[in-house]
């Protein structure tokens, strides 16, 4: 597997941060060479560096619990949230999120479902937290551990290589730990005491005493034999018990499977009468219905398209060939875009003619103007260069400007200077404004409180609100009259205490209703039998055996009287007696015969009665044993209700019934809260009020006249008015103070310009005279003089230069005019198959007209064939592509007829339906077998069913019944046998007349229990010693070859070459041992080094060698995980860290590997170490 995406959305320092280790571009083998790269995790210190390595393994295997997770410093536990992304050998991804809790932490994509852990455990492969810390994760503890347990264990290779390959860095201590326990628990010796031997001696005193204060009697093994027999027949009656509910249960579930058997072989039948069907797929419908419908589309294109075809090719034939004109289209568009400057040329020949001989006649008439004669000689020699032109002209146009600018300068000096002068007036008259930077601070700290005001008028309502419902709810609290204040007060039970009381009363009030119950049973059963011994002895008096016993002992009375009678002589009245005597025996006599005769004759009415007297027997001793254990129950009831009472009564409160009572505390809780809540809001009230008194007090300060009112707004208000007061002032004395030093400043300004104009007048009157002179004329010449002049002169060259250009444009256009003729004449020539020709009456722009209007058309009907080309060829492929559906669809349906085993399509339907028949009655029958073998439990079904067709299903019902009454009939005689034998064994326990002997048999059975948990704790440990020895040796015998050889050269280039590898060798207790080699494997001065010589910084170095070969090991035969190092660094150098990169960097070609560290060097001896396209760096936080 491998980690696409780590995703810190809530834990540590992290918000919606994540790690993505898939940049690179993934090579199509997923797991091919090179292609899980090596990711180096860089982060600041306080960057969240071991947050996010926590993140990590939290996030595929758990967030620890509150009390002990580390990263909800920032957001809280239930808010903590990892999600990522994780891709498994086969290249399946998934994208899961992490959050708190169970079994229901994990969520599906987006947090909105519950994911089941196991999609997450298939990608683990089954991998446990520890294993993934441990085996596939190393950190500085854990390389530092390593070096420092092959130190401690000699080098010794089983336990080095079974270290490294599990991450358990301390294999020693544990074996040692393991064997310290089993000499601690035993040890075959006697010199010392461990706990089994000291519990052994111990067993035999016990049982020394037990034998000394045993009891031997034949009243014991009396009594222990007839315990014995009413053992035996109570194991008899729970044996005949399981055979009678097992027959019950047997019978029950033949009873309900009779129907679902009938109907099983009803559909039996059904199948049968079907015969054979032919099985299609469930997806064979559909996939016919589709193939019929895309057959039906694909021919009806195809008509389609023909049917198009065949149109479009006879609207080709109707427009004909492609016309010649469209070869020359260039050329006749050229022709007509210039056939407007053709007109154009013709239009201003006669213009440009007459406009020439104009400007002549003007040249001659400025000649004359400037008294010069009109020849063209004199009209040249006037020309005035152009930087003297330029120059007068500037002059004469300065001359009004310059002479005004002076007259404005004086202006404007004057009236600055009476500007200022009313300013400074003004301002000497005002004041400057106090500061009010004290009164700023005191608005701003009010104006942060927000609406102060109305935030304490919302706290005193619902502070109001909340002294109201209290009321109320302390008003409606039964059992309680008093303030809210004394109710906190009271000591009230826990709901635990009334939830432990409900349940006991609802236990003996179920007690109760189950006893008075069974006593009305009983009472009723009372009167049923009294009431058939009466329906008995109504005709008749039945005797009984003991009415005969009565009977026979008042003969034996009377002939014992008679006796003493005839013995005796003294008494006169004997005779009387006597015959007395004799008539009562013989009454008695005649009494007992009957008796005896009526007991033979009526023996069934005498075993009735007999039966019904010992019923009524029976059921008045339950009556009273019934009433004892109500009255014990009640007498229960009447304590819990006394306990009841005394817990109550700490409040004062006379509770009424726990269940009651349980809404009652619902309503104190929420008293309760409610009297929190009103502290905090009565606080929350105070302090707000204290802050606006502050806050008002200070703004006091500022005012003049003291707010009346308590409102904090009212004050900031008016504090507010003063301050833009006082701003305004302020800002009227700045602004007054600002004007004047700019008047001033424009005062300077205006007698500079003043005195700049008078200058620059000066300057201009003396370059006016020597201009005047290069004019020609004379000094006093006004300046409109000398522009009426210069304008003529202007004039009269510019004519001159006009008439030339006049000239060469006449030329031009003639020339033009030809050029067009001769093109439109080639043209014509070229299009001599066409129907026209150029006459020498018609004119050229009416050829060229003519010519693109032929063009358009031409032009129009080409878009036509195009377009209807372009739909024919659309049109054939459409019929192509219909064609070749067709064949598709038709080769579809074949193979379902195929499938199907038919000759016809028109066959499918009625093959579907059939085959859809049988799949529901096969689906029903398999439906009802399951039934059939839940019955059944585990039975063969089929003599399952032949056992329940055997039975009478009439017949199911009242066997059951019968059974039941059995069943309760043992169960009665169970119960009192239970009885029996609790009583029997309470006297056998009291037979000896003491205890001693029974104390000393329960020490005895203690040491035995104390010693059996310590053989069990001892065989455990001693267990687990001998298999972590046997698991190293396995591991040592089948790793040690390949993990030695590539450890041997991953500790050649951690030590930079300072060992040439390691090797094996044998200590002083002739063990293998692990030992590091010096030179080479031939060379002379070969070493060996064991490891108590080695540096702790080399034994760490030798630990990560073999824990990085043993994992390149693992990884041969087992899909890869991700190797997670965490600074692991810290301690190595810039050259063995960039060794150990290295090594690094060739195991990420196996898997991938991640390497957190704060330390930023580290990225600079990476990419120096590394090539560019395996090393990946990622940042937490700002580097």
């Amino acid at each position: 597997m491998r980690i696409r995406q780590l995703d810190l959305i809530r834990i540590g320092p992290f918000t919606n941060q994540s790690l993505t280790f898939n940049d690179r571009p993934i090579a199509e083998d997923l797991f091919a060479e090179s292609s899980f790269d090596f990711h180096l995790v860089y982060g600041p210190n306080e960057a969240g560096k071991s947050s996010s390595l926590r993140a990590l393994t939290q996030w595929l295997f758990g967030i620890a619990g509150e009390t002990k997770c580390r990263d909800h410093f920032v957001h809280a536990y239930k808010d903590l949230r990892i999600g990522g992304t994780i891709q498994s050998h086969d290249g399946d991804t998934l994208t899961c999120i992490r959050r708190p809790g169970g079994q229901a932490s994990l969520r599906a994509e987006g947090d909105r479902k519950k994911l089941d852990p196991s999609v997450l455990s298939e990608f683990l492969g089954g991998l446990t937290r520890e294993q993934f810390e441990t085996q596939f994760g190393i950190d500085i503890h854990q390389l530092t551990n390593g070096g420092k347990a092959i130190a401690t264990g000699g080098g010794e290779i089983g336990e080095s290589l079974f270290a490294a390959g599990s991450g358990s860095a301390n294999m020693p201590t544990i074996q040692k730990q393991l064997d310290d326990q089993c000499e601690a628990l035993f040890k075959p010796s006697i010199a010392t005491k461990p706990i089994i031997n000291a519990s052994i001696a111990d067993l035999n005193a016990a049982r020394k005493e037990v034998r000394e204060k045993s009891v031997k009697s034949k009243d014991w093994q009396r009594r222990f034999d007839e315990l014995a027999e009413l053992r035996t027949e109570k194991v008899k009656l729970d044996q005949q018990q399981i055979e009678l509910q097992g027959e019950r249960d047997r019978l029950g579930r033949i009873r309900d499977a009779l129907p679902a058997i009938g109907q099983w072989n009803d559909q039996q039948r059904e199948r049968a009468d079907l015969g054979e069907v032919i099985r299609l797929r469930d997806d064979f419908v559909s996939q016919r219905v589709q193939v019929s419908s895309e057959l039906t589309a694909a021919r009806s294109a195809q008509k389609l398209a023909t049917e198009e075809i065949e149109s479009l090719s006879a609207k080709l034939e109707k427009l004909g060939d492609r016309p010649m004109i469209l070869d020359h289209a260039s050329a006749v568009e050229s022709l007509f875009e210039n056939l407007s400057l053709y007109r154009q040329w013709v239009q201003t020949s006669p213009t440009l003619a007459a406009r020439h001989r104009q400007l002549q006649t003007s040249v001659q008439d400025a000649l004359k103007t400037l008294g010069k004669e009109p020849d063209w000689k004199n009209a040249d020699a006037l020309r005035i260069r152009p930087d003297v032109r330029v120059r007068i002209r500037d002059l004469a146009e300065q001359r009004s400007g310059l002479f005004a600018s002076v007259e404005q300068a004086k202006r404007e000096l004057n009236r600055r200077s009476v500007d200022l002068e009313s300013l400074t007036a003004r301002w000497q008259t005002l004041s400057p404004p106090d500061d009010a930077t004290g009164l700023k601070r005191t608005i701003a700290a009010a104006q942060k409180l927000g609406d102060l005001d109305a935030t304490i008028a919302t706290q005193t309502d619902l502070l109001a609100d909340s002294r109201s419902r209290a009321a109320g709810l302390l008003e409606r609290l039964p059992l309680w009259s008093g303030r809210l204040d004394d109710l906190e007060c009271l000591s009230i039970p826990s709901p635990e205490t009334v939830l432990r009381f409900t349940r006991d009363f609802e236990l003996v009030d179920q007690t109760l209703h189950s006893l008075n119950d069974e006593l009305k049973r009983i009472q009723d059963e009372v009167a049923t039998v009294e009431e058939s011994l009466h329906t008995l002895t109504m005709q008749t008096d039945v005797p009984t055996e003991e009415s005969l016993a009565q009977a026979r002992d008042q003969r034996d009375q009377q002939w014992s009287e008679l006796q003493v009678q005839l013995r005796s002589t003294s008494d006169p009245n004997q005779d009387d007696r006597l015959d007395e005597s004799i008539a009562e025996l013989t009454e008695s006599v005649r009494l007992c015969d009957e008796m005896s005769d009526r007991l033979r004759r009526e023996a069934q009415r005498v075993s009735e009665k007999a039966r019904l007297l010992g019923a009524l027997q029976r059921c008045r001793i339950q009556i009273e044993n019934n009433t004892a254990a109500r009255d014990e129950a009640q007498g229960e009831q009447e304590s819990i209700q006394k306990a009841w009472l005394v817990v109550w009564e700490p409040s004062g409160i006379t509770p009424i019934s726990p269940s009651e009572m349980t809404g009652w505390l619902a309503k104190y809780d929420e008293l309760i809260e409610l009297s929190e809540r009103i502290r905090g809001q009565r606080g929350e009230l105070e302090r707000q009020t204290k802050i606006r008194q502050e806050h008002l007090d200070a703004l006091q300060v500022y005012l003049p006249n003291k707010v009346n009112d308590s409102s904090l707004s009212t004050a900031l208000d008016a504090c507010v008015d003063r301050l833009d007061a006082n701003t305004t002032a302020l800002q009227q004395f700045q602004q007054l103070s600002q004007q004047i030093e700019d008047l001033q400043k424009e005062k300077s300004s205006a007698e500079t310009d003043y005195a700049e104009c008078e200058q620059a007048k000066t300057q201009w009157q003396s370059q006016w005279q020597h201009a005047m002179v290069s004019l020609q004329c004379d000094e006093e010449l006004s300046a409109k003089e000398a522009q009426a002049v210069l304008d003529t002169i202007d004039q009269l060259v510019a004519d001159m230069d006009a008439v030339a250009q006049v000239g060469d444009q006449i030329q031009t256009n003639q020339q033009q005019i030809e050029s067009f003729k001769s093109q439109i004449i080639a043209l014509t020539e070229s299009l001599g198959g066409e129907d026209f020709v150029m006459k020498s009456e018609t004119s050229p722009d009416q050829v060229v007209a003519y010519l693109h209007d032929r063009l358009k058309r031409a032009r129009t009907e080409q878009t036509s064939r195009d377009h209807l080309l372009s739909q024919r060829q659309e049109a054939e492929t459409r019929c192509q592509k219909s064609s070749a559906d067709i064949e598709v669809q038709m080769a579809k349906l074949s193979q379902l007829c195929r499938e199907a085993q038919c000759d016809s399509a028109d066959q499918l339907p009625e093959i579907e339906q059939r085959s859809i028949r049988c799949r529901g009655i096969d689906q029903a029958i398999a439906e009802k077998a399951s039934e059939l073998r839940g019955l059944a439990q585990g039975a063969d079904l089929e003599t399952f069913i032949a056992e329940a067709l055997q039975e009478d299903p009439d017949r199911l019902n009242p066997r059951i019944e019968q059974l039941n009454e059995q069943l309760t009939l043992i169960e009665r005689e169970r119960t009192e046998r239970s009885k029996t034998i609790w009583e029997r064994e309470h006297e056998f326990k009291q037979i000896d007349g003491n205890d001693q002997a029974a104390i000393a048999n329960e020490n005895a059975e203690e040491v035995i229990a104390r010693l059996q948990t310590q053989v069990d704790q001892y065989v455990r440990t001693k267990l687990g010693s001998a298999m972590l020895r046997s698991a190293v040796a396995r591991y040592r015998k089948r790793n040690q070859g390949p993990v030695l050889k590539r450890a041997s050269e991953l500790f050649a280039s951690f030590t930079l070459s300072s060992f040439s590898g390691i090797d094996t060798d044998t200590n002083d207790e002739n063990e293998n041992v692990i030992v590091g080699v010096r030179g080479g494997e031939h060379s002379t001065d070969r070493r060996l080094i064991t490891v108590d010589q080695m540096s702790e910084g080399t034994c760490d170095q030798l630990f990560l060698a073999l824990r990085i070969a043993s994992l390149e090991w693992h990884l041969e035969s087992n899909p890869p995980v991700p190797f997670i190092v965490d600074d692991i660094l810290l301690k190595f150098d810039d050259q063995r860290s960039a060794a150990t990169l290295r090594c690094l960097g060739e195991l990420s070609c196996k898997t991938q590997v991640i390497l957190f560290t704060h330390h930023e060097h580290l990225i600079d001896v990476a990419r120096e170490a590394l090539p560019a396209d395996v090393l990946q760096v990622h940042s937490l936080g700002k580097a």
